[in-house]
């Protein structure tokens, strides 16, 4: 094509190239992501540092066993 000079890229230049599309990308994802966080609605522990948070803890058993119970009791009780 005549008036266009067809210049390669240097391995540089390519890998700049991709970096800021990557960013640019994930920019993209994680705006997504907070936009349609589920859990928006809750508050948050840094709105007020004085609210514990909230745990829950969830077995798949559907009869937990008293060792389980006891699990589930010291790592609640790990958290404020």
């Amino acid at each position: 094509m005549p008036g266009k000079r067809w210049v390669s890229q240097s391995i540089t230049s390519a890998y700049i190239d991709f970096h800021n599309n990557a960013k640019h990308w994930l920019n993209k994802e994680l705006n997504a992501d907070i936009a349609s966080d589920p859990f928006a609605a809750f508050p948050k522990f840094t709105d007020d540092p004085h609210m514990p948070p909230k745990v829950l803890v969830a077995t798949m058993s559907p009869k937990a066993s008293k060792a389980m119970y006891d699990f589930c009791d010291e790592l609640v009780g790990m958290f404020p």
